[in-house]
C-alpha cells in the first residue's frame, strides 16, 4: 500500500475521472464502428472502404485499451501499467497532432474527398442529410430552379418557396460560425491529455519514491538477541575462568588473591633464594648490594619463571 498525502489523492482521482472519459470515448468509437460496419443502415457507405473501416475501429480499440490500463494502474498503483498508460496516451497525442498537421497540410483536397464520398452515398442517406443541415446538394445549383424529384431541396418540401442552399456550402459556414467551439473543444481535449501524462508521471514517481523509502528502511535480521535480553544476561553473566573474565574483573581478583595459596615448595625455594641474596657480605648502601640482589633474582627468575609473582609478595 503506497502512502499518499491529500495532494496525492487530489491527483489520483482527477486523472481517474479524465481516463474514464477517455474510455468512455474510446468505447463509443469501437460500439459504433462495429454498428455501422455489421448493420444495414444508412451509413453502410461509410464502411465501403476498407482500409478506413479498419483503421477507424483500430483507433477506437486502441483508445478504448488506453482507458483500460489506465484504469487498473490508478486504482491499483501499479507503476508498470501506469508507465504503459503513459507511454500508449503519449503515442495517441501524437498521433492527434500528426493528424492535426497533415489536415492543415491538406486542407485544399478536402473538398474533394467530400464530393467523392458524397457521390458514394445512397439516396436514402443523402436525404437524412440534407433534412438534417437543411441544404439540397453538394455543389451550388440555381435557387429558383424548381425541377427536382427531391422534395427536401425546397423549404418546407415545397417547390414553390425556393431550393436550399448546397451542402457544402452551408457546412463550410456552419464551420465558420462554429469554429470558436470546435477549437476550444479539440484545445480542451489536448490539455486534458497532457494533464492526464502529468498526473500520471506524479503518480508513478509517489509509488517508486514510497519503495524507495520501503527498502532503505528495510530491516535485516541478525543472528543476535534484542537488546534488552542481552542487557538482562549480563546482568546474571558468571565470570567464569580468569582466562575469560574482562580486565575489570580480573584486577578485582588480583586484588582478593590470597598469597597463601602459593605451593609450599615454591615458597621455601624463594625464601632460600632471598635468603642469599640478603646474607651478602657487601652492605645495602653500597652500589654493589642491590645490583647483586638484582642480578641473582633475574638469573632465578630466568631459570624459573613461574616464581615470578612470588618475589614481588615477598618483598
Amino acid at each position: 500500500m503506497v502512502h499518499m498525502d491529500n495532494c496525492s489523492v487530489c491527483v489520483r482521482w482527477s486523472v481517474f475521472a479524465m481516463n474514464c472519459l477517455v474510455w468512455l470515448g474510446g468505447s463509443v468509437m469501437l460500439g459504433l464502428g462495429i454498428w455501422i460496419t455489421t448493420q444495414d443502415t444508412e451509413y453502410k457507405h461509410l464502411a465501403g472502404n476498407l482500409y478506413v473501416t479498419i483503421g477507424y475501429i483500430v483507433l477506437s480499440s486502441f483508445v478504448f485499451i488506453i482507458g483500460f490500463v489506465g484504469s487498473c494502474g490508478i486504482l491499483l498503483m501499479k507503476d508498470n501499467l501506469l508507465k504503459m498508460y503513459f507511454a500508449l496516451m503519449f503515442v495517441l497525442l501524437l498521433a492527434e497532432l500528426g493528424v492535426a498537421i497533415y489536415l492543415y497540410i491538406e486542407k485544399d483536397k478536402i473538398p474533394d474527398h467530400i464530393a467523392t464520398n458524397w457521390n458514394k452515398t445512397t439516396d436514402e442517406a443523402r436525404i437524412n442529410i440534407q433534412k438534417e443541415f437543411e441544404c439540397c446538394g453538394l455543389k451550388p445549383q440555381n435557387l429558383n430552379h424548381k425541377s427536382s424529384s427531391d422534395k427536401s431541396c425546397f423549404v418546407d418540401n415545397d417547390p414553390e418557396k425556393g431550393r436550399l442552399e448546397d451542402c457544402y456550402t452551408h457546412l463550410m459556414d456552419w464551420t465558420k460560425k462554429n469554429h470558436i467551439i470546435l477549437a476550444t473543444c479539440s484545445v480542451i481535449v489536448a490539455v486534458m491529455q497532457m494533464l492526464i501524462l502529468g498526473g500520471t508521471c506524479r503518480l508513478i514517481a509517489q509509488i517508486e519514491s514510497g519503495d524507495r523509502m520501503v527498502t532503505q528502511t528495510r530491516v535485516v535480521p541478525l543472528n543476535i538477541q534484542p537488546i534488552d535480553v542481552r542487557q538482562m544476561q549480563m546482568q546474571h553473566w558468571n565470570p567464569g575462568p580468569i582466562n575469560a573474565q574482562p580486565m575489570a574483573v580480573r584486577q578485582i581478583q588480583m586484588q582478593q588473591w590470597n598469597p597463601g595459596t602459593i605451593p609450599q615448595p615454591a615458597r621455601a625455594e624463594a625464601e632460600e633464594v632471598r635468603q642469599s641474596n640478603t646474607a651478602t657480605p657487601l652492605s645495602e648502601d653500597s652500589e654493589d648490594g642491590p645490583l647483586r640482589s638484582t642480578i641473582t633474582r633475574k638469573k632465578w627468575a630466568k631459570i624459573h619463571p613461574k616464581y615470578n609473582p612470588v618475589f614481588s609478595l615477598l618483598d
